[in-house]
């Protein structure tokens, strides 16, 4: 199953131009080019270690580029931006965190309620009325009172996704949404998403290394070599023909892994 590019206006929502990313002024990798459309679900991935992580992580500011520009809705995003452009541009996109992220002290209802009472100034009552309808979206609304310790990984990923979609956002990037999760849990949290962009018209921005849940939601994919930058770039189908042996080797893990997993 494939999501396909039905819901994608043509729009450019997300641009990234000859971006270099690292850390400490050295750089990982250098000259990332690509643009995500409005409404698709766009994948970044590559083997683990690849720096799909650290492009994530400048995507939405908490790394600055090296080089290079992004712009999100047409707007550049960079730490010199003034504070109040910079604020309506986090609000303009959420972000599920690979392990949830979650305040442990605070209940479902007081997590997902934090971006909202951060940037808006909205009444507590409509916040509340957000919050139930957020939970009921990812199917939690009988878990608002509980805390994160209480929560199966899968209702994790689903609060996360909660909290991440609080401000209606633009885009929602995902740092493997189905990471560390059993098939059928990860299945859902693919679901998941494809109902929440039909819902919502968002963008997903999504990294990952599962080639299942790729399968799953995908409708522009790039590939990334630690050291090469993008490798390729295309659907599923079109990165699963490309003439490159280090495309095909993430290929090749994936199947050998799905048949050790049948023996």
């Amino acid at each position: 199953m494939t999501a396909g590019g039905a819901n994608g206006s043509g729009g450019k929502i997300l641009e990234v131009e000859d971006l270099a990313i690292g850390y400490g002024g050295e750089p990982l990798m250098e000259h990332l080019n690509f643009t995500v459309s409005k409404g698709e679900i766009f994948t970044i991935l590559g083997p683990s270690g690849c720096g799909k992580t650290t492009l994530l992580r400048t995507l939405i500011g908490l790394l600055p580029p090296l080089a290079g520009k992004i712009r999100i809705a047409g707007e550049e995003f960079g730490p010199e931006m003034e504070r109040e452009a910079l604020d309506r541009l986090h609000r303009s996109f959420g972000v599920v965190f690979q392990e949830g992220a979650l305040v442990s002290g605070l209940d479902l209802k007081a997590n997902v309620a934090l971006p909202l009472e951060e940037f808006t100034s909205l009444p507590r009552q409509i916040i509340d009325e957000i919050v139930r309808l957020k939970l009921d979206m990812v199917r939690l609304s009988e878990a608002i009172y509980q805390a994160p310790s209480d929560l199966s990984g899968g209702q994790l990923k689903r609060a996360g996704l909660a909290r991440a979609i609080a401000n209606d956002p633009l885009i929602l990037f995902c740092d493997e949404p189905t990471s560390g999760l059993d098939p059928a849990t990860a299945t859902e949290i693919d679901r998941l998403l494809l109902v929440l962009r039909k819902l919502m018209g968002i963008t997903i921005v999504s990294i990952s290394h599962e080639l299942a849940s790729i399968e799953n939601y995908a409708d522009q994919c790039i590939m990334l070599d630690r050291h090469a930058g993008i490798i390729a770039r295309g659907t599923l189908a079109e990165l699963k023909q490309a003439d490159d042996d280090r495309v095909q080797s993430f290929f090749r893990r994936h199947i050998d892994r799905r048949q050790e997993g049948l023996a």
